[in-house]
C-alpha cells in the first residue's frame, strides 16, 4: 500500500521577546536541528524576533520547512527565511489555525502568550477535542504543573488525566517526539487538514470554516485571500503549477483559466509576463482576484472576467494566448454542493464538464505556438483518464512535463499540450450571405433599419479583409412573398447564409425552406420560442420572451399594480406574451385581462373593458395601424396608467401620440443598444432613428461572416455553440443548443 505522503509537523509554542539565555539557545537549536534533519516541518507564530525568529533562523539554517502562522496587525511582513505563511486578523483565527497544523505541540521558554497557548491545549485535551501531547521543555515548565497543583489542591481542578509532558531540555524532548511520531507512522497517520487524502467534500467543508479574510506568502508574493475562495498554498498541485508558471512566463501572453484569488496570474506577471487575463466562475474569487492585483499594483498588467471557463472572453482573444495554464479539480466521485466555491475540487461529469468545456475551446486562443499548461493529478483514477481520454479525443497532444509524489496515494502532475487540430485558412472566395428586409408593409420602417444594420456591418467587413457578397431581398411583410423569394435565393443565388426576415411572425413562413436545404439562418428579431416545429439551423438574434419575465416582476412590483391589461393582435408571439403574463400575475396575485384587437378601430369597446379599474398597468402590441387610436380613447376617458409598449416605436407613431398630451407613463420592454454601436451608426446615418432591429441585423451579418471565415454552413451552428463567443460592439453573443442566445439583457425604460 502506497503511503498518504504526509509531513509531521510539530507546533512550537514560544515567545516573541528576546530571551538571552545559553540554555534556551541550545533548547532552540538542539530541536530545530532534530526537526530537520527528521524532515519535520515547524509550525510557530512566525515573528521576527525572540524565539520565533530563532526557531525560523535554525529551521532554515538545517534546510528544513518553517510555516509562520501570523497576527497580520502586527507583523504584516512575512519573516524572510520562512518556507509557508499565513497573518490572521485577529488572535482566535491565529490560534485555531497553530492547533490544528500540530502533530504534537512543544512549548519553549516564553512569556504571557506562550502560557495561554499552553493552557489552550489542555483545556482541548480535556475536552477532547485535541489527541496529540504537548512537551513543556526546560525547568522552568515545571511551574506549570506546580500550578496545577495548586489547583487542585484548592478544588479549582479535578485531576483529569491529559497528555502534558515534561522535558528537562530539548535532547529528552526529542526522544518524546521520535516514541510519539513512531506510533503515528505505524499507522500510516495523516492530519485532518492534509488535502490529498482527504475527499472533496471534506476540503470544501474545512475551506469553508474560513469565514474570514487572512495573508499568504505565496511563490514569494503576499496574497490576501477572502472566504469562500479556493486557498492556493493549502494545495501542493498549485504549489507545484506556480514554479512552473514562474518558469514559463516571462515575455508572454497568458491566460489564467479558474483563478481563484488570482494565483498563477500574478506570479506570471511577477515574472515578467507581458499580459495576463484571469477568470473564474466564482464572483468571491474574481472579488478576490481584483483586490489581490492592487494589492501587487499589477493592474496595469491584468485583465479580469467572471465566468465559465472562456465563456467571457470574446473574438478579440483569438489566437492570443502563448500560454493558457489550467488547473481543474481532480474529484470526479463526489457529492455536489450547488456553491460556485465547490467547482473548485468538483471534476464534473462527462457532458458539460468544467475539463470538457475547456479543452472545446482553448485553441481557439492559442496562438500557432501556443501551449496549454495543465495542473492535474491522480488522486481519483477516473478524473485523470477522463482529462486524458478527453485531450485525445479533442485532437491535443500531450505530455507529462513534471510529476512529484509519485510514491504517495496522490501524485502531482503538470502536463504539457499542444493542439494538433487543422489550422483554418481564410477563404477565398466569397461568403454569400442574402437578407430578407421589408421595403413594404407594416414592417417597412423596421426594414430600412434592418437594412441599414447590415449594410454597416457589410462595409465594416470588406474593411476586415472578410469578402461577402450580399444579396438583398423584400419580404413585403407578406408570409407568400418571404416563401416565394426565400425559395429563388436558395435556387439560383446559393447562399451560405440568410439574415431575415424583418418581423418575427414571417419566421414561421421561411424555416422549413430553409431547414430542407440545410442552410444557417440568423433571425434578428425572433429566438426558437416563435417557432412552430424545432429547427437545426436556427441562430436567434434576440433573447427569448421567458427571459423577461425578472424586468417585468420588477416593474409591476415598483407600480403597485393590481390589475394588469394586455392588448394584443392574435399571433404567436402573443399567445407567449399572455403566458408570461398570466404566469407572473399568478405568482405576484394581479388580476390579469388580455384583449385581442384587430386593424380596425375598435378602440371605444376595448378602453371600455378596463376604464374602471384602479391601480392598473397596461401592456400594449403597438402596431401602427391601431395604437394611435387607443391611445386618443385612453385620453378621452381620462385613464391614466402606466404602459408597457412591446414593438419598436416608430418616429412617426412616438410623435403622434406625444401631440396628445397623454397623461400616461410610456416605457419599453427591449435590449439596450450598445453605446459602441450607436456612435457608429449615427456616423453613419446621421439623424436617422436608430433602434434594436439596426443593431441585431449589424450583429447577424457579422456573426455570419466571422464564423463562415472559420467553418462550413453545415458546421456553423455546433462553431458557435462549441466555440468561442463572438463578440460585437462589446455585446457578447454566446450560443445555447437549440440556437437561443444564452444571455439576458432585456430592460424596461421610459420613453
Amino acid at each position: 500500500m502506497k503511503q498518504k505522503g504526509y509531513k509531521l509537523k510539530a507546533t512550537v509554542f514560544c515567545s516573541r521577546n528576546d530571551i538571552k539565555d545559553s540554555v534556551n539557545e541550545d533548547n532552540v537549536k538542539t530541536l530545530c536541528e532534530h526537526l530537520a534533519k527528521n524532515n519535520i516541518s515547524l509550525v510557530n507564530g512566525g515573528g521576527h524576533t525572540g524565539n520565533m525568529n530563532k526557531c525560523i533562523t535554525y529551521m532554515h539554517k538545517f534546510n528544513g520547512e518553517s510555516i509562520g502562522i501570523g497576527l497580520h496587525k502586527y507583523e504584516p511582513t512575512p519573516n524572510p527565511k520562512l518556507t509557508h505563511w499565513e497573518a490572521y486578523e485577529n488572535h482566535s483565527q491565529r490560534q485555531s489555525r497553530l492547533v490544528e497544523l500540530g502533530d504534537i505541540y512543544i512549548a519553549l521558554t516564553g512569556g504571557l502568550g506562550t502560557l495561554h497557548e499552553v493552557l489552550d491545549i489542555h483545556i482541548l485535551q480535556l475536552l477532547e477535542e485535541v489527541d496529540h501531547p504537548i512537551i513543556l521543555i526546560g525547568e522552568h515548565a515545571r511551574n506549570y504543573q506546580k500550578m496545577l497543583d495548586f489547583l487542585e489542591h484548592s478544588n479549582m481542578l479535578h485531576k483529569l488525566p491529559s497528555k502534558i509532558l515534561f522535558a528537562k531540555d530539548s535532547h529528552e524532548a526529542t526522544e518524546m517526539i521520535d516514541k510519539y511520531f513512531k506510533k503515528l507512522q505505524t499507522n500510516n497517520y495523516h492530519n485532518k487538514t492534509y488535502y490529498p487524502a482527504l475527499p472533496a467534500e471534506d476540503i470544501y467543508t474545512h475551506i469553508k470554516q474560513n469565514q474570514k479574510p487572512y495573508y499568504i506568502l505565496f511563490e514569494g508574493l503576499k496574497m490576501k485571500v477572502n472566504p469562500n475562495v479556493y486557498p492556493s498554498n493549502r494545495f501542493r498541485s498549485s504549489l507545484l503549477l506556480a514554479k512552473i508558471v514562474r518558469e514559463m512566463s516571462t515575455g508572454k501572453k497568458v491566460a489564467d483559466i479558474a483563478c481563484g484569488h488570482g494565483t498563477m496570474g500574478l506570479v506570471a506577471v511577477d515574472a515578467g509576463a507581458k499580459h495576463v487575463v484571469q477568470v473564474d466562475i466564482n464572483p468571491a474569487a474574481v472579488e478576490n482576484a481584483e483586490e489581490n492585483r492592487k494589492l501587487l499594483n499589477f493592474e496595469d498588467k491584468i485583465d479580469l472576467y467572471e465566468g465559465d471557463v472562456f465563456e467571457p472572453l470574446s473574438y478579440r482573444y483569438k489566437n492570443y494566448f502563448d500560454i493558457i495554464f489550467f488547473n481543474p479539480p481532480f474529484h470526479r466521485n463526489t457529492k455536489f454542493k450547488h456553491d460556485k466555491l465547490m467547482y473548485a475540487f468538483y471534476t464534473q461529469g462527462n457532458e458539460g464538464g468544467v475539463i470538457e468545456k475547456f479543452l472545446k475551446r482553448a485553441h481557439y486562443y492559442l496562438s500557432d505556438k501556443g501551449e496549454i499548461i495543465i495542473g492535474f493529478s491522480n488522486k481519483d483514477p477516473q478524473a485523470l483518464e477522463y482529462l486524458e481520454t478527453t485531450m485525445q479525443a479533442l485532437g491535443y497532444e500531450y505530455k507529462v512535463h513534471t510529476i512529484t509524489n509519485q510514491k504517495t496515494s496522490a501524485d502531482n502532475r503538470v502536463y504539457s499540450v499542444k493542439y494538433l487540430g487543422e489550422k483554418k485558412t481564410t477563404k477565398n472566395k466569397p461568403i454569400k450571405i442574402c437578407a430578407l428586409v421589408s421595403n413594404a408593409g407594416l414592417s417597412k420602417n423596421d426594414g430600412q433599419l434592418f437594412k441599414n444594420g447590415i449594410n454597416l456591418a457589410h462595409k465594416e467587413l470588406k474593411l476586415e479583409g472578410i469578402n461577402v457578397e450580399l444579396g438583398m431581398l423584400d419580404d413585403k411583410s407578406s408570409s407568400l412573398d418571404t416563401i416565394k423569394q426565400t425559395i429563388h435565393a436558395v435556387e439560383k443565388f446559393k447562399p451560405d447564409s440568410f439574415i431575415g426576415p424583418t418581423w418575427s411572425y414571417l419566421i414561421d413562413s421561411v424555416s422549413p425552406v430553409l431547414e430542407e436545404a440545410k442552410i444557417p439562418y440568423f433571425t434578428p428579431a425572433t429566438s426558437t420560442d416563435m417557432l412552430n416545429s424545432p429547427t437545426q439551423f436556427m441562430l436567434s438574434g434576440t433573447q427569448n420572451i421567458e427571459t423577461k419575465e425578472d424586468e417585468i416582476v420588477f416593474w409591476l412590483k415598483k407600480n403597485l399594480i393590481k390589475n394588469f391589461v394586455y392588448i394584443y393582435r392574435f399571433n404567436k408571439w402573443a399567445n407567449l406574451h399572455i403566458n408570461l403574463y398570466k404566469q407572473i400575475c399568478n405568482e405576484l396575485n394581479i388580476n390579469f385581462i388580455s384583449i385581442q384587437t384587430e386593424a380596425e378601430d375598435k378602440s371605444q369597446e376595448i378602453v371600455k373593458q378596463f376604464n374602471q379599474l384602479t391601480e392598473l398597468a397596461i401592456s400594449i402590441d403597438n402596431y401602427e395601424d391601431n395604437t394611435f387610436e387607443i391611445f386618443k380613447e385612453l385620453k378621452k376617458q381620462n385613464i391614466s396608467a402606466p404602459i408597457l409598449l412591446n414593438l419598436s416605436l416608430s418616429r412617426n407613431l412616438e410623435k403622434e401620440i406625444f401631440k396628445l398630451e397623454p397623461g400616461n407613463p410610456l416605457f419599453k420592454i427591449e435590449a439596450p443598444i450598445p453605446l459602441e454601436f450607436i456612435e457608429r451608426y449615427t456616423h453613419a446615418y446621421p439623424g436617422q432613428k436608430i433602434s434594436r432591429y439596426a443593431f441585431n441585423a449589424y450583429a447577424g451579418m457579422h456573426i455570419l461572416a466571422h464564423g463562415l471565415s472559420n467553418t462550413t454552413k453545415e458546421n456553423l451552428k455546433h462553431y458557435l455553440i462549441e466555440g468561442l463567443p463572438l463578440i460585437v460592439s462589446n455585446e457578447i453573443f454566446c450560443y445555447k443548443n437549440n440556437g437561443d442566445l444564452r444571455q439576458n439583457s432585456w430592460l424596461i425604460e421610459r420613453i
